[in-house]
């Protein structure tokens, strides 16, 4: 919808198969619009916009054209004065020819009409922004420079050259030929794509030659698919995200920079669907769709990276279900255990140790057991820990699931030939159980438990 400036009882609004323009003369009688028609009912538009000290409109399409609306003093049976009807259309950006089967696909959309001084500004699916005047003349362009699928142009208040050069610009009119060509000016303006970058222009590219010069300013680039994870790092000031194009993404939250790039990208098949930090920050965990897990270990600082699979750095969660996704994950407090669950209702366990149980080799994660004991979906994992009889600290590993089941799995006594079960419980099997937390009490496991929409506490032996 855009308001006439030059009439503020006028207005119109641009539907992909409609343009209708609305005008009042007193808000008792209410609106009345009126809808040009137009034979080819396949066209698509995007945009509209008043073209100053006339009474011409312009629509843009997804096909490359401009419409030109305007009134005509030439009747036709279906026109009514005073309304516009289109007067003609102009191909702005279809670079395909009529005779050209294919013409539709070198078509770029028009996807921004705007009006700015004394041009008339497209943005394009394409990347380009062009100018044209009044005549739908192109006066400049900004095309091939690195900029996509455009979804915003916005300009800043003051022209690129400064004022005290147009003022004496104005001064020396009287001393110039009529005729002499006006420069190109604009001010600077800010492009926005579907990339999610900002970029910024200046009208004195255009004159450049060097295609670097060309190029715009990256302002900011963040991200260009929705958030699937997230994770807070527990030292620094880091958060790490997976997005749903595969790419992870870390970001310092105390430095807000506004330039993302990823950290990793991961195949189609095998995209992040949830990641953790270890309690230590040392290590960042990634589940993927595939069933694989990634570890990053931040202490070895810029010599870090993902190691290959054959480095036990890449570790796939099953050996029989490999493909299975994961769901959930959850590191012990020692960040030594990494416990997952996918959607074979199977939970795995993972271990931070020396290769081989020798001291001499390098620590590294590997496969330390996987069970199937729950019926339903998991909707919950977590590690706990309790005194034994000779006062050491041990880990206890519980998960709950759709079956109203809770289930201890044996952290210390699991191996690579399988996780073993030590308990199961079930849990007030007639309510719907989402969600549980652990907490030690002298030797009782005390269970928050979230139940649909209800919250209930037990306290029982293990």
């Amino acid at each position: 919808m855009l308001f006439n400036p030059s009439d503020p009882r006028e207005f119109v609004t641009t539907g992909k198969k409609r343009v209708a323009f609305w005008s009042w003369e007193n808000l008792e009688r209410g609106f009345e619009y009126y809808g040009p028609e137009l034979k080819d009912k396949k066209i698509e538009f995007t945009q509209t916009v008043f073209i100053p000290n006339s009474s011409q409109t312009v629509t843009g399409t997804t096909d490359g054209h401009i419409i030109v609306w305007d009134i005509s003093l030439i009747m036709e049976d279906y026109s009514v004065p005073e309304e516009r009807r289109k007067i003609k259309m102009v191909n702005l950006m279809n670079t395909g020819a009529k005779s050209d089967p294919n013409s539709k696909a070198k078509a770029h959309s028009i996807n921004i009409l705007k009006i700015q001084g004394d041009y008339l500004v497209v943005g394009a699916s394409n990347g380009s922004v062009r100018f044209y005047d009044f005549k739908y003349t192109i006066v400049a362009w900004f095309e091939d420079i690195g900029i996509g699928n455009i979804t915003s142009i916005s300009f800043s208040r003051e022209s690129s050259i400064a004022r005290d050069s147009i003022k004496n610009r104005d001064d020396d009119k009287s001393t110039k030929s009529e005729d002499a060509e006006t420069p190109f000016d604009c001010p600077n303006f800010i492009v926005v794509d579907n990339d999610c970058t900002i970029h910024m222009l200046k009208s004195n590219q255009f004159e450049e030659i060097e295609e670097t010069r060309k190029k715009p300013v990256t302002l900011m680039k963040l991200l260009d698919s929705k958030i699937k994870a997230l994770a807070v790092r527990p030292t620094g000031f880091m958060i790490a995200l997976s997005c749903e194009n595969g790419c992870l993404y870390e970001w310092n939250y105390n430095e807000k920079k506004m330039f993302l790039e990823p950290k990793k990208t991961f195949e189609d098949k095998g995209k992040p669907t949830c990641l953790d930090f270890s309690p230590d920050g040392r290590f960042l965990s990634v589940a993927t769709a595939n069933g694989q897990m990634w570890f990053y270990d931040y202490q070895k600082g810029e010599k870090g990276d993902w190691q290959p699979q054959s480095q036990s750095t890449n570790v796939s969660i099953s050996q029989e279900h490999s493909s299975r996704r994961v769901l959930l994950q959850a590191f012990s407090s020692d960040s030594k255990y990494l416990a997952v669950a996918d959607d074979f209702y199977c939970v795995t366990l993972f271990k931070n140790d020396h290769k081989f149980g020798d001291p001499s080799q390098p620590k590294e994660w590997f496969y330390n057991g996987k069970v199937k004991a729950q019926l339903g979906e998991i909707t919950s994992l977590n590690f706990g820990k309790s005194m034994n009889e000779n006062g050491e600290v041990r880990l206890r590993l519980f998960s709950i699931g759709k079956d109203k089941t809770l289930i201890e799995y044996d952290v210390h006594g699991s191996n690579q030939e399988g996780l073993k079960i030590v308990s199961k419980f079930q849990v007030i099997p007639w309510e719907n159980l989402l969600f549980m937390t652990l907490n030690r009490l002298n030797k009782n496991i005390i269970l928050p438990l979230v139940f649909g929409t209800q919250f209930k506490t037990i306290e029982k032996i293990f």
